[in-house]
């Protein structure tokens, strides 16, 4: 809450996929400072009342809506209409679906990917999300991809507005279920981890190769 609005500030660490460009700056000493970029957001499906979005001097959105579940919903429309190509490209390497859009050269990437894919207990899994044992991350996970998903439709109203990529390469985005997001993050962090230990093997391999006379090294 600020001063007597009903809205919640959004506070949260994903700030850097929802960065929209502003550049605001005084020259002149004692000019005032610009307004900060106000945009009311309404009239979605799937938003049970009107939220605002304002832009900070440094390009990062900040979101004000009358519940939790609307703030995530907002996010997840606004990380959408910023980055769509972005996270659906996220989500397709994670569940092992770039083929499907860019061809035979990514079967074996998507192969790799569906072996670290997650098939287990989704239950457990979300309760892995929080600190009392319970399902408490899976709502807020669904309204967040509700949102991505509203901005999909609406593009579908709207195929003007399409992103270039898509239209380049001929495909239309995939839409989201809350699960997808915890299955991809699996997937993601099985690569990083695999990547780790083939720069520490061949480290490893190196150093055996040339032995260094550095103790440190």
């Amino acid at each position: 809450m600020q001063g007597s609005s009903n809205f919640m500030p959004m506070r949260h660490a994903a700030a850097a996929i929802c960065s929209l460009l502003f550049a605001g700056a005084c020259g002149a000493q004692g000019a005032t400072k610009p307004p900060i970029p106000t945009e009311r957001i309404s009239g979605i499906k799937g938003l049970k009342a009107a939220a605002e979005i304002r832009i900070d001097p440094w390009g990062v959105p900040h979101i004000y809506a009358r519940s939790e579940a609307d703030l995530f919903f907002v996010q997840g429309f606004n990380s959408a209409r910023d980055r769509l190509f972005q996270i659906d490209l996220w989500r397709r390497r994670g569940l092992g679906q770039l083929a499907e859009v860019f061809g035979e050269a990514f079967v074996e990437q998507d192969r790799a990917a569906r072996l670290f894919l997650y098939r287990g207990d989704m239950d457990a899994e979300w309760r892995i999300y929080s600190s009392r044992k319970t399902r408490e991350a899976e709502a807020p996970t669904q309204r967040f991809v509700a949102g991505i998903n509203a901005y999909i439709d609406w593009l579908g109203a709207n195929p003007q507005r399409l992103p270039w990529e898509f239209r380049h390469l001929q495909y239309k985005p995939a839409k989201w279920t809350a699960d997808d997001v915890v299955r991809s993050a699996r997937t993601a962090s099985h690569a990083t981890c695999c990547r780790k230990w083939r720069a520490r093997r061949r480290c490893a391999v190196r150093r055996i190769r040339r032995p260094t006379p550095f103790a440190w090294a």
